[in-house]
C-alpha cells in the first residue's frame, strides 16, 4: 500500500497473467485492512469486477462507483454521513414538490460525494480485476480517476487537512490498462516473484491429497518422498506463475496409483490453461454417458448465457427443462461432472465458473458460443412459457419468473440470423398466430401486467417489455423492440402489417425500435415505408432521449425533421430532439449530429427553454458546442431564468459545472438578471464563496446599481462570506433599499434565519420594511445573540409605508373567512377588475389577513414563513375572448406565505412596484378589462390556508376618476380607504 496526502491521487497497481493469484492477494489485503481499521477512524471500500452475463452490473463503471459510495456513505451507527444526507434530503424534497419518485444520484453527484467523503477521513479503496470491466467503459473510469485527482488537488490548495487516500488496483496486462496505469507504482506478479509462493502452494496441496488418500495410495512410504519432490519440481517449473494451472494438474496427477503412472502423468502434463481445459473436456467425453455429457454441456451453456444468477433449485429446473433429462439431478452429481470447471458458491447458492479463464475458454469453443448458449436458455424458457396455465400462482415459480422476464432477451442475443430449427418455429408459435398474438403470448402479457414490478428488471428492461406487451401490442412490436429482423422478414413482410399501427401509448413499431436502439430494425422498417415525419414524427426524439446515437444518425440520413416539436403526454411539450440530446450523457455526439443536419438551437419548449438550458444542467462540453453554433446566451425562460441562472445553480450543486459559468461570464451573460421569483445568478452563486469570487473576479464590476441588486440576491440565498464580500466592494451600498413586497435585506435575512446576515446588516444600519412581532418565537430565537438588543431597537420602530400619494388609486376588498387545503377547488378568494380608463399601472398594493392551520411537526421553523406550505398567490384573469399572454392564466406568482404554525390572524402588506424588476413584466402585462385575482393555496396533507379578508389597491394614471368604473353593486367591494378597511377588519374580528 502507498500512503499519500490527498493533494493528488496515487495508487498501487498489481498486475500479472491469468491465474497468478491476483484476486487472492486482494482478498487477503481486504481482510488485513478490515482488522487494522477496527482501531482507527479510517474507512475502507472495495469492489470485485466480474465479467458475467448473470451479473452484468459488476462489469460497469457506474456500479463500481455506486458500490464505493454505498460502503462509505454510512457511519458506524448506520446513519448517513453529512454530504450524502444533505443531497438525499434535497432530492427527496424536490421529488415531493414535483410529485415523482426520488431520483437516483447522477454520475456527477456520485463522484462529487466520493470526493467529499475522501476528504473527511483516511480512505482505502481496493478494486480487483479491472480487466473484467467492459472495455468500452474503462476509459470513462480513467477519466473519473483523473477527475477525482484534480478535485483533490484543488481542494488541497485551500484546505490544509491531511486526509490519506490509498488505492489498490489489480488486473491483467490489457493494453489500455498498461498504457494508463504503468506510470503509477506497480507490482508485476511474474514467474520469479511467484515461484516460492507456488512451491509452498504445491507442497500444501500434495500433503492434503496424501492425507485424503487421493495420491500415492499404492506407493510404499519409503518411495513417496522422492516422487513428491519430482512432482514439486515439475509443477513449479511449468507453472509460469499460475496458481490456477497448478490447481488443475494436481487432481490429474492424483489419478495415478503408483510411481510409474505418476511419471507418465508428469510427462504428458498440459503446457497452459487452454490445453488443460481441452484435456478436461476430453476426459468428460470419455467418462460420461452421452446424456450426462449433454447435461453437463448444457449446464455450462446456462452459466454462460444466464441474465441473472439462478439459485441451485431453479438452475436445475431450467437445465432439465431444456435438456429433456427425465431423472432428478442433484447439485453434487453436476459437480462431479464438471471436473473443477465449475464451483458451487455455497454463500449465494449459485453455480459459477471456477475462474474467468474457464468462461473465456468456452466462449471461443464451438457449440458454446453466444448463439449456442443463448439458444439453449431460450429453449428452456419457451418450454416453461408453453406450460403457462393462466393460474398466476402456479405460473410464477422462480424459473417461471426468469422465463417471463428474459426469454426475449435470449432471442435477441442469438443474433440477426435468429435461432436454428426447430427452435425458430417455436419462437414464431409463441409470438403469433396468423399475425395476431398467440394464446401463449396473451397469457405472457396478462401475467406480466400484474408482476412486472416484481421481476427484478432494470428500468430500461421494464421499458422494453412494456412497449411490446401492452394490451393492444402487435407481434411486429415484439420483433421491433428486440431486434428480431429475421422474424419481421419471414412473418410480416407479406401481410398487412400496417407500419403506422399504434399501441395504447400511441407508439408505432418505428417508435419502439428507436426507443430500444435497434439500428438494423429501424433500417428495415424505414425500407418498408414506416412513417418518419408528420403526425407520428417522434422516433427521432426517442432515439435522442435514450441516447441511441447510431439510430439518431440513421433517422436524420433518411430525412427526419430535426426541428419537429413533440406534443405528447409524459414527454414534455414543444421539445425537439435537440432538447433531449443535449440533456443526455452522450450528448456531444448526438448534438453535433443534429446541428450538422440543421437543427435550430433557438426553438423553445413549453416553459420557453432552449436546448442550451438542458445542456448546462448536464454537461460541460455540449454547451460550448451549442454556443459555438449560435445558441443565445441571453435567452429567457418562462420562469424568467437565463442560461447563467441555470449554469450557476448547477455549479452550486456540483462544482464540475463551473467551467460553464466561466464561459457564460466571459461571453457577457448578465450576472444580475432577475428571474420571476426575484433571484439573480449572483444570488445563487453566493451559496458558495468560491463562486462568489468567480462572479466578481472573472469579469469587471458593472456598476453600483447592479452590485446593489447583488446585495438582495446574496441576502436571500448566500453565505455570510458572500454578503461581507460584496458589501466590502460596494462601500455606499444602500442596505435599506426596498425590493419586492416592500421587503428590505433585513426582512429577507430574518425570514431565512440567517444570523450572520442579520449581524452584518445591522452593523451597516439596516432597518426592516415589514412589521415583525418582537415577542414572537421567531424573533426571540436570537435573544442570546450579541446583536439582539440592536435588533429589538430597530424592530420597535414604526414601519414607514411606501409613498404612493402621487398616483390615483382604485381599490376593493372582501371580508369573509375561508379555509382551503390541497384538495379544495381552485377558485379565487377575491378579484378586482382594472378600470377601462386606466392609462398606466404604477403599482399594486395587497393587504391580506390570513394564517395557516396553527400547528406543525417541524418545530425548528415555527414562527416565520420559512418552510411554510400555506400561502396566497396572484393571477391575472382575462375577460372572455381575450388571447392570453405569457403572464396570464396559470402563471401565478406567490403573494404571501403564512407564518409557519401560527393560528393568529396576521396582516401582511405586499407592494408590487412597476420599477421592481421582479414585478415589472407581470404588472405591465395587465390591461384594462383584466382582473387581479387572489387565490388561497396549501400543499401537503394537514396544511391549510385561512383567509379573513383581502384588499387590493391599484395605483396608476387614469384618464378620469376611476371610481366611476367600480362595480359598486358587487358584494364585498368597498371604494374606501385603507384605514377604514382595517377598522372594518377589527369590527369583524370583535363581532
Amino acid at each position: 500500500m502507498i500512503t499519500v496526502f490527498i493533494a493528488h491521487l496515487d495508487m498501487l497497481w498489481l498486475h500479472g497473467i491469468p491465474g497468478s493469484g491476483k484476486t487472492s492477494l486482494v482478498a487477503l489485503a481486504i481482510q488485513r485492512e478490515r482488522k487494522r481499521l477496527t482501531d482507527t477512524k479510517a474507512q475502507l471500500a472495495f469492489f470485485y469486477c466480474q465479467r458475467s452475463s448473470a451479473e452484468p452490473q459488476r462489469s460497469k463503471q457506474r456500479e463500481l462507483l455506486c458500490s464505493l459510495l454505498r460502503q462509505l456513505a454510512f457511519d458506524k451507527n448506520g446513519g448517513l454521513k453529512e454530504p450524502v444526507r444533505t443531497l438525499y434530503e434535497k432530492k427527496k424534497k424536490d421529488a415531493a414538490l414535483a410529485q415523482h419518485e426520488v431520483q437516483m444520484f447522477t454520475d456527477e453527484e456520485v463522484i462529487t460525494l466520493l470526493v467529499k467523503l475522501f476528504k473527511m477521513r483516511n480512505t482505502t479503496i481496493m478494486i480487483d480485476a479491472l480487466d473484467e470491466m467492459v472495455r468500452d467503459e474503462r476509459p470513462t473510469l480513467y477519466e473519473v480517476f483523473d477527475n477525482i485527482s484534480e478535485r483533490l488537488r484543488d481542494s488541497n490548495s485551500t484546505d490544509n487537512r491531511h486526509a490519506v487516500l490509498r488505492l489498490l488496483v489489480s488486473s491483467r496486462n490489457d493494453r489500455d490498462i498498461v498504457l494508463k496505469l504503468s506510470s503509477y507504482r506497480n507490482v508485476c506478479i511474474g514467474v520469479e516473484k511467484n515461484r516460492e509462493d507456488i512451491r509452498e502452494f504445491v507442497k500444501r496441496e500434495l500433503k492434503k491429497s496424501i492425507r485424503g488418500y487421493q495420491l500415492l495410495v499404492d506407493t510404499p512410504e519409503d518411495q513417496q518422498q522422492a516422487i513428491l519432490e519430482s512432482i514439486e519440481r515439475t509443477l513449479v517449473a511449468k507453472a509460469q506463475g499460475m496458481f490456477r494451472w497448478v490447481s488443475l494438474q494436481i487432481p490429474w496427477i492424483c489419478q495415478a496409483r503408483d510411481s510409474e503412472s505418476v511419471h507418465h502423468q508428469l510427462a504428458t502434463i498440459p503446457e497452459d490453461l487452454k490445453e488443460s481445459y481441452h484435456r478436461i473436456c476430453d476426459l468428460m467425453k470419455s467418462t460420461l454417458l452421452e446424456k450426462e455429457l449433454v447435461l453437463a454441456e448444457n449446464a455450462i451453456r446456462l452459466i454462460l448465457a444466464a441474465k441473472r444468477n439462478l439459485e441451485t433449485k431453479d438452475f436445475l429446473e431450467a437445465l432439465q427443462m431444456g435438456s429433456e433429462w427425465k431423472r432428478p439431478v442433484s447439485a453434487n452429481t453436476l459437480m462431479e461432472m464438471f471436473q473443477n470447471l465449475v464451483e458451487l458458491d455455497t454463500e449465494s447458492n449459485v453455480f459459477r465458473f471456477a475462474h474467468l479463464s474457464v468462461r473465456e475458454y468456452f466462449e471461443e469453443k464451438e457449440g458454446f458460443k453466444t448463439r449456442d448458449a443463448n439458444a439453449f436458455v431460450l429453449n428452456s424458457c419457451i418450454e416453461r412459457l408453453q406450460r403457462l396455465s393462466g393460474d398466476h400462482q402456479s405460473d410464477i415459480t422462480p424459473f417461471g419468473e426468469y422465463a417471463l422476464a428474459y426469454w426475449l432477451q435470449h432471442c435477441e442475443a442469438i443474433g440477426s440470423d435468429g435461432p436454428p430449427e426447430p427452435l425458430r418455429s417455436k419462437v414464431k408459435e409463441v409470438i403469433h398466430s396468423k399475425g395476431k398474438p398467440s394464446q401463449t403470448f396473451e397469457l405472457w402479457m396478462s401475467i406480466l401486467d400484474e408482476n412486472l414490478e416484481h421481476l427484478g428488471l432494470s428500468e430500461i428492461q421494464k421499458l422494453r417489455i412494456t412497449l411490446v406487451s401492452t394490451p393492444i401490442a402487435l407481434p411486429s412490436f415484439v420483433a421491433s423492440g428486440f431486434g428480431l429482423v429475421w422474424l419481421l422478414k419471414e412473418e410480416f413482410c407479406h401481410q398487412e402489417v400496417g407500419w403506422s399501427s399504434v399501441n395504447e401509448s400511441g407508439d408505432t413499431a418505428l417508435h419502439v425500435a428507436s426507443t430500444c436502439g435497434q439500428l438494423e430494425t429501424v433500417r428495415y422498417l424505414l425500407d418498408q415505408g414506416a412513417i418518419i415525419n408528420g403526425d407520428q414524427a417522434y422516433a427521432l426524439h426517442m432515439a435522442a432521449y435514450y441516447g441511441h446515437d447510431e439510430v439518431l444518425s440513421l433517422l436524420l440520413e433518411r430525412h427526419a425533421d430535426p426541428d419537429t416539436q413533440i406534443y405528447r403526454e409524459n414527454w414534455g411539450t414543444g421539445k425537439t430532439a435537440l432538447h433531449y440530446a443535449s440533456a443526455h450523457s452522450r450528448s456531444e455526439q448526438m448534438t453535433n449530429c443534429l446541428l450538422n443536419y440543421g437543427a435550430n438551437t433557438e426553438l423553445v419548449d413549453d416553459v420557453l427553454e432552449t436546448p442550451l438550458f438542458n445542456a448546462l444542467r448536464c454537461s460541460t462540453k455540449t454547451p460550448r458546442i451549442l454556443i459555438r453554433r449560435g445558441a443565445n446566451i441571453h435567452a429567457v425562460s418562462q420562469a424568467g431564468a437565463t442560461p447563467l441562472h441555470v449554469a450557476t445553480w448547477a455549479t452550486a450543486t456540483d462544482p464540475v459545472f463551473q467551467e460553464n459559468v466561466i464561459l457564460l461570464l466571459k461571453m457577457g451573460a448578465d450576472r444580475f438578471a432577475t428571474c420571476n421569483t426575484g433571484f439573480t445568478p449572483v444570488g445563487w452563486a453566493s451559496i458558495s464563496p468560491s463562486l462568489t469570487r468567480l462572479f466578481f473576479e472573472e469579469v469587471p464590476d458593472e456598476g453600483p446599481m447592479e452590485l446593489q441588486t447583488g446585495v438582495f440576491s446574496i441576502v436571500q440565498m448566500g453565505s455570510d462570506f458572500s454578503l461581507q464580500y460584496i458589501l466590502d466592494r460596494v462601500h455606499d451600498a444602500d442596505v435599506n433599499l426596498a425590493q419586492s413586497c416592500a421587503k428590505r435585506p433585513l426582512d429577507f435575512a430574518l425570514e431565512r434565519m440567517q444570523s450572520g446576515h442579520i449581524s452584518t446588516l445591522l452593523g451597516r444600519g439596516a432597518r426592516p420594511g415589514l412589521y415583525w412581532d418582537l415577542s414572537s418565537q421567531w424573533i426571540q430565537r436570537w435573544r442570546h445573540e450579541r446583536f439582539f438588543s440592536q435588533l429589538s431597537e430597530v424592530l420597535s420602530e414604526p414601519v414607514t409605508p411606501l409613498f404612493v400619494s402621487q398616483f390615483s388609486v382604485v381599490s376593493g376588498s372582501r371580508f369573509g373567512e375561508v379555509c382551503v387545503d390541497e384538495n379544495s377547488l381552485d377558485l379565487p378568494y377575491f378579484e378586482l377588475a382594472i378600470p377601462k380608463n386606466l392609462a398606466a399601472i404604477k403599482g399594486v398594493v395587497f393587504h391580506t389577513i390570513s394564517h395557516d392551520q396553527g400547528w406543525s411537526d417541524n418545530s425548528e421553523t415555527i414562527g416565520g414563513t420559512y418552510n411554510s406550505h400555506s400561502w396566497l398567490e396572484v393571477q391575472c384573469g382575462l375577460p372572455e375572448g381575450k388571447t392570453p399572454g405569457p403572464f396570464h392564466g396559470q402563471h401565478r406568482p406567490a403573494l404571501q406565505y403564512n407564518v409557519h404554525a401560527s393560528g393568529q390572524w396576521r396582516w401582511h402588506r405586499n407592494i408590487w412596484d412597476v420599477n421592481d424588476p421582479t414585478r415589472e413584466r407581470w404588472l405591465k402585462s395587465l390591461s384594462p378589462g383584466d382582473t387581479i385575482q387572489v387565490f388561497a393555496k396549501a400543499r401537503y396533507q394537514g396544511w391549510q390556508c385561512y383567509v379573513h379578508s383581502v384588499r387590493i389597491e391599484i395605483y396608476g394614471e387614469f384618464v378620469e376618476s376611476a371610481l366611476s368604473e367600480l362595480p359598486l353593486d358587487q358584494p364585498n367591494i368597498q371604494p374606501s380607504g385603507l384605514w377604514s378597511w382595517l377598522g372594518s377588519w377589527v369590527e369583524n374580528l370583535s363581532g
